[in-house]
């Protein structure tokens, strides 16, 4: 189409260079200066038009974090440098998932008297993930609306988002019901100590005076305490249930999305109580926190989450019976899965019986919910004694979900 336009162009300028050669006359010379200047015009916007046109992207504030569901916004800041007029710009935008899925945003926009344009827009209901923006692409016309010229400026800009935390759900309140091997109630919060010293701290009043470190509250003028190791507490482990029969796009974010919430936020609550769980996502590969220490296996952990998918080939349970063996003994399992057939049932009762602590956080369809599959499934579990609860009705996983990636 633009090849046509100019051969157009060109014909008319030849045919009226032919009209003024041999035709002569003031009507030929008016046509003839005429589609010169046009041409002058169209080749100085083509050559010099969006040359120098640079441009910014921002997203958010620099230190912002997103999470599922939330809207980010995005400012995008151009800059023309010639003296050539743009009557308008047509900017579209486009932002990549980590698994492919592409998102465009398409506006106009009109520059001021100096060349600036500034353009913003929202993604709502953002999905988690990770998020590439990688070139913005420009498009004008000439005043007289003849031909289109584009650029695309290279602006690579990235995007975490985080999965959603269940921030109306008390998890002490959950844990704490299991009442043996873990529960975490607020004494649970400080283990009992070692006499190995690990460091120095602030002094907390009701300290006893032996453990006043008195070099450290000398030299820096106010109390600081010892602060002795604590010793080992029984393991928390969290198994995130990757597999979904049958999936279809719908199950996959009714279901799977809030199992993925359910595990960030056990997570997130095993770090604040200074008791941090390890991770375990049997999938295609099998997944472990475990060999990261610290804080790190809870950062590592998260990274994880933003990027997982259910693509476990066998179910849950079946693969909690071939690795039972392999688990720390003595650590509580929390099963987060929205399976709760009798072959579940039997995989955490066996885990019972070799000492373990199963809990099951349980988030189904919304093909079950509308059932009641998780109530029936409850009395199952409860009469055998291993804690079960449905989460559900707790959150709206459409909206955690995000719209369309």
């Amino acid at each position: 189409m633009r090849k046509t336009k100019w051969l157009a162009l060109i014909s008319c300028y030849c045919s009226s260079l032919l009209f003024y050669l041999f035709q002569g006359g003031r009507s030929s010379i008016l046509l003839f200066g005429f589609l010169n200047a046009l041409l002058l015009y169209l080749l100085l916007v083509k050559i010099l038009g969006m040359r120098k046109l640079q441009g910014t992207r921002s997203l958010g504030t620099n230190d912002q974090q997103y999470m599922a569901g939330q809207t980010i916004k995005v400012a995008i800041g151009l800059k023309q440098r010639s003296f050539i007029p743009m009557p308008y710009m047509v900017l579209e935008d486009s932002m990549t998932r980590h698994d492919g899925q592409k998102r465009r945003f398409k506006g106009t926009v009109s520059p001021n008297l100096l060349g600036e344009v500034e353009w913003t827009y929202e993604i709502r209901g953002v999905k988690r993930g990770i998020y590439h923006f990688e070139q913005l692409d420009c498009s004008t016309y000439d005043v007289f609306g003849l031909l289109e010229y584009k650029r695309s400026l290279k602006q690579q800009s990235q995007v975490q988002v985080l999965p959603r935390i269940m921030k109306d759900v008390n998890w002490e309140q959950l844990l704490s019901g299991r009442k043996g091997q873990f529960h975490l109630q607020s004494m649970d919060r400080y283990a009992k100590e070692s006499n190995q010293q690990s460091g120095i701290r602030d002094y907390v009043h009701g300290d006893r005076l032996s453990r006043v470190h008195w070099n450290a509250t000398a030299r820096t003028g106010q109390w600081k305490s010892k602060d002795f190791e604590k010793e080992a507490m029984p393991k928390g482990i969290v198994i995130l249930d990757r597999y979904v029969p049958g999936k279809s796009a719908h199950q996959e974010d009714d279901s799977f999305e809030a199992l993925v919430s359910i595990s960030a936020s056990l997570l997130q609550y095993g770090m604040q109580q200074q008791q941090l769980f390890t991770l375990l996502s049997p999938g295609k590969e099998l997944w472990s926190s475990s060999s990261y220490h610290g804080t790190t296996g809870y950062w590592q952990s998260m990274k994880h989450l933003v990027t997982v998918e259910p693509d476990s080939e066998h179910p849950l349970s079946m693969l909690l019976q071939r690795a039972v063996l392999e688990l720390p003994l003595g650590s509580t399992v929390m099963l987060i899965t929205s399976d709760a057939s009798k072959d579940m049932l039997a995989a955490a009762t066996l885990l019972k019986q070799r000492g373990f602590a199963p809990i099951i956080f349980y988030s189904g369809s919304a093909l079950s919910r509308n059932q009641g599959m998780g109530s029936t499934a409850a009395n199952a579990f409860v009469y055998t004694g291993i804690p079960f609860y449905d989460l559900t009705s707790d959150t709206h996983w459409s909206a955690a979900a995000g719209g369309e990636g």
